[in-house]
C-alpha cells in the first residue's frame, strides 16, 4: 500500500516540459500579428507585458493597440490562426531531452496525465501525432484552467490532490500547484532561476526516481 503521502499521479505540462515547443509558440505570434501589420517590436512589448494571457485576450489588446475594435468575431480568427500554427509545429517539433523514455518508463507504473494551456481538442491530436496518447490516461487543456483540470484528474482518480504531482516549466503551474496543493517538480525554463516552490528536476531522466521514491 502506498504511503499517504507517496506520488500516485502524475500531471504534466505540455509545452517545454515534454515538448520543446515554448520558442515556437512564442514566434507564431510575431506571424499572426504581422497580418496586422505589427513591427516585431511591438509584439514583443505585447508579450513582454502580458506573460500569462491567453491567445484570446493577447489577440483582443494587439487589437486594441492597433485602433481597431476587437470584435469577438476578429479575436477568434486571429485565436484561430494561432492555434493553426502552433498544432503543426508542436506535432513535429523536437521532445525536450528524454521525455519518451521517461514517460515509457512511468506509464506502466502511476496513471499520467496531460494538463495543458493548449486547447483540448488540438491538444490530443497533437499527443496522437507524436504517438504518446498510449501513455496518458486523460490529455486536458482549455478551455478549463490548470487548476480545474488538476480537480478533474482527482476525481477521475479518487485521489486527494497532494498526492498528484504536477510536472511543468512556467510560473502558470507554480500557481497551479501553489493553489491546489500539488507536489510540484520543475523543468525546463524555471530551472534558470531561483525555483519559488517545489524540487528541481535538471533532466527528465532523472523523474522517475524522483517520482517513485
Amino acid at each position: 500500500m502506498s504511503a499517504p503521502g507517496a506520488i500516485r499521479c502524475v500531471a504534466f505540462d505540455f509545452d517545454g516540459t515534454l515538448a520543446d515547443s515554448n520558442g515556437l509558440k512564442r514566434e507564431a505570434w510575431f506571424t499572426v500579428f504581422a497580418g496586422l501589420g505589427c513591427p516585431r517590436a511591438e509584439t514583443a512589448a505585447l508579450l513582454a507585458d502580458h506573460p500569462l494571457a491567453d491567445r484570446f485576450e493577447l489577440a483582443e489588446r494587439m487589437l486594441a493597440r492597433r485602433g481597431e475594435a476587437p470584435a469577438p468575431a476578429r479575436i477568434a480568427a486571429l485565436a484561430a490562426r494561432y492555434n493553426a500554427i502552433c498544432e503543426e509545429g508542436q506535432g513535429a517539433c523536437p521532445e525536450m531531452p528524454g521525455a519518451a523514455a521517461m514517460l515509457a518508463a512511468l506509464a506502466p507504473r502511476l496513471p499520467l496525465y496531460v494538463n495543458s494551456a493548449t486547447p483540448e481538442e488540438p491538444l490530443g491530436r497533437i499527443v496522437r501525432h507524436r504517438g504518446w496518447a498510449g501513455f496518458f490516461r486523460g490529455i486536458y487543456g482549455r478551455p478549463h484552467g490548470k487548476v480545474e483540470n488538476l480537480r478533474r484528474i482527482a476525481a477521475a482518480e479518487s485521489l486527494p490532490l497532494a498526492q498528484i504531482a504536477l510536472v511543468g516549466d512556467g510560473l502558470a503551474d507554480v500557481e497551479a500547484a501553489r493553489e491546489t496543493g500539488c507536489p510540484f517538480f520543475a523543468v525546463g525554463e524555471l530551472l534558470a532561476a531561483p525555483l519559488p516552490l517545489g524540487t528541481a528536476v535538471p533532466h527528465l531522466r532523472d523523474l522517475p526516481a524522483r517520482l517513485l521514491s
